[in-house]
């Protein structure tokens, strides 16, 4: 899997493109929100995105999950 693509979609908001599922970061102040977190082995992926838009994870505040649970399992993990 090659690095997520990252468009701005919106003030603070970034739809992040992993070749294979999307999700999206929506920052405020210091905090980030993630809508969705990618399939099984994207943790790296979504950290990564989370880094190129300035953040770090520790700043990761909340996921939202909207679909089955295939496309949480990046976002089981303890920020």
């Amino acid at each position: 899997m090659t690095g997520p693509s990252i468009s701005q979609v919106a003030s603070n908001t970034y739809l992040v493109d992993s070749g294979l599922v999307n999700w999206v970061a929506v920052a405020e102040g210091d905090a980030l929100l993630l809508v969705d977190a990618g399939f099984p082995g994207h943790r790296r992926a979504v950290e990564e995105s989370i880094r190129m838009i300035g953040y770090q994870p520790g700043q990761l505040v909340a996921v939202l999950l909207t679909t089955r649970p295939s496309t949480t399992s990046a976002g089981r993990r303890s920020w």
